[in-house]
């Protein structure tokens, strides 16, 4: 059974869920898998979502999904599904790391779920999830995954550069 822990906070959405997890008791960290990139179908699934809902679609942004790539790595090596990183790091720090000068964030992250429907899923049935999935001031968006079975980590970042408009925050 998946467990949700949502986590949200103005111009700052944060959320997350997932199957368990916690820190693997050995003294060294699992070493990270090849890449497995995230299916392209995954797109189409977060514009479905958003079009349902009567919100523009999202642009997948290489800087963001390089941060999505990143947390997910971070926790599969920590074995922990978390918002923060290893070394305290926020989605923020992590996104403006790769270059993406945001004006607003957010990030949904899950583990366990095994494929792009499954986790999509569970972020829609999760009202803290689905309004990161359906923000309408979100512009782009990245994606990644890293790992199997119970420990694969799920990192979905939102973003915007372009100024706030009037009264949004």
């Amino acid at each position: 059974m998946k467990s949700i822990l949502p986590v949200v906070a103005i111009l700052l959405l944060p959320a997350c869920m997932g199957g368990g997890g916690g820190m693997a008791a050995s003294a060294a960290p699992p070493p990270l898998p090849a890449a497995t990139p995230v299916d392209p179908s995954f797109t189409s699934m977060l514009n479905q979502v958003r079009a349902d809902n009567s919100v523009a679609p999202l642009n997948q942004d290489a800087r963001l999904m390089r941060a999505a790539q990143v947390h997910s790595d971070d926790q599969y090596i920590m074995r922990k599904m978390t918002h923060d990183g290893s070394d305290g790091s926020t989605v923020g720090v992590r996104v403006k790391a790769q270059g993406y000068d945001w004006t607003m964030v957010g990030e949904n992250v899950a583990s366990g779920f095994q494929d792009e429907r499954s986790v999509m899923d569970g972020w829609i049935g999760s009202p803290d999830h689905q309004a990161n999935n359906i923000h309408p001031l979100y512009e782009d968006f990245g994606i990644a995954k890293t790992g199997s079975g119970s420990h694969r980590y799920w990192t979905l970042v939102f973003g915007r550069t372009s100024p706030l408009p009037p009264g949004s925050r």
